[in-house]
């Protein structure tokens, strides 16, 4: 039986966040896309065309985190509700895109705030994928969602 590579390891090398002052809205960072951890993710989820699986820009929404934890909203706290990637433009490993995440929408209702952030990935000034994500979390810190 063939072992399975994990893509965890990856996850903390895939770049560096280029701000990090609480007060800036948007959160930049760097998202180098290597065509080691390329192929890696391509054999963990079964991918057998050629180029970079549309799921892999998931590796570089972690400017979302970072967002949450700014807002001081655990992970535990959290639901995912929806998840939306507009690809623009293809790319091929080897480049170094610049990701932005910002909050585009944000309600809070009775107890729980609705969390929509998107995230922009450039290369250059052209941008490459985006990708809008929706959280659901508890606004009481004893609540769980």
């Amino acid at each position: 039986m063939a072992t399975v590579p994990k893509i965890a390891p990856l996850f903390p090398t895939v770049g560096r966040i280029l701000q990090n002052e609480a007060s800036i809205p948007v959160i930049r960072y760097e998202a180098p896309v290597v065509s080691e951890h390329v192929a890696q993710f391509s054999k963990v989820i079964g991918y057998e065309r050629p180029g970079i699986p549309p799921t892999f820009y998931t590796f570089y929404r972690w400017g979302e985190f970072e967002m949450l934890r700014r807002l001081g909203i655990p992970l535990e706290k959290i639901v995912h509700t929806e998840q939306v990637y507009t690809y623009h433009t293809p790319i091929q490993p080897g480049v170094v895109l610049i990701a932005e995440t910002e909050i585009s929408r944000f309600r809070e209702r009775r107890s729980l705030k609705m969390i929509t952030m998107a995230t922009k990935m450039k290369l250059g000034d052209q941008v490459v994928v985006t990708s809008e994500t929706s959280f659901l979390a508890s606004h009481k810190a004893e609540e769980r969602v």
